[in-house]
């Protein structure tokens, strides 16, 4: 079955726009050569001693962060999340790569750099790819962005999903998140762009997209996915004539 996937900001409007003003103040990200991105995905256990004598710069998504300080990984905390929370998840960190709407609560970390302007598609390693060219890497390479799970949602955790699907692209299947399939399918048109600058060592459905197009088809869904379907489905009204 087709699906078709939009994206919706979690916070609105207003609160990404306080947010935005409050961050002003705090400067751009700067970097040269190449860039890793590591995100939570199972594939990122594969790639420790990759990551340990990687030769530039390492930004970690979110919980990626802590499983790279675990692991004697020296990485950067990178985000584009503007929700409230961030700023419990955050604490501890000695250097963050913020968006400008992030929420202030994470703006207490001692070496903060804040990206401006808008990025492209939902989450934050899509958000890296324009960031990190603002910033001035030449290149950069993605690890645990496979937009798929595996044995577990995540290599440091196995989070409960209500909103899983399970759907076929390039003659394999995989489950994900509906905000995951977007990712897979920003990331790759981004790789498939510009493969002299933009690489990935994730594999899963973002692979599987690079290789194939974004397209997929739906095989199955949670209940939550039925419901949120059918709540979409276009009422019909009818008059009754006597």
């Amino acid at each position: 079955m087709k699906l078709t996937i939009i994206a919706q900001c979690c916070v609105d409007e207003e609160t990404r726009n306080r947010n935005t003003a409050l961050s002003a103040k705090w400067p751009e990200p700067k970097g040269e050569g190449h860039l890793a991105v590591v995100g939570g995905g199972p594939s990122i256990r594969h790639h420790i001693d990759t990551l340990r004598k990687w030769p530039g710069e390492i930004w970690a998504i979110n919980g990626a962060y802590w499983w790279c300080k675990e692991n004697g990984i020296t990485a950067t905390y990178f985000t584009v999340d503007p929700e409230a929370y961030l700023g419990e998840i955050i604490a501890g960190a000695h250097r963050a790569v913020l968006a400008s709407h992030c929420d202030p609560s994470a703006f207490t970390v001692p070496d903060i750099s804040c990206a401006k302007g808008d990025y492209p598609g939902p989450t934050s390693a899509t958000a890296a790819s324009l960031i990190a060219i603002k910033a001035g890497f030449t290149e950069v390479t993605w690890f645990g962005c496979e937009s798929c799970y595996e044995d577990t949602t995540h290599a440091y955790e196995n989070q409960p999903v209500p909103e899983l699907l399970r759907i076929a692209c390039n003659g394999g299947e995989y489950l994900v998140k509906p905000d995951l399939v977007l990712q897979a399918q920003v990331l790759s048109k981004v790789i498939r762009t510009a493969p002299h600058v933009f690489h990935e060592e994730s594999g899963g459905l973002l692979r599987a997209m690079i290789e194939g197009g974004p397209e997929f088809d739906a095989l199955a869904g949670t209940q939550l996915i039925h419901d949120t379907m059918r709540e979409q489905e276009p009422h019909t009204e009818t008059t009754r004539r006597d």
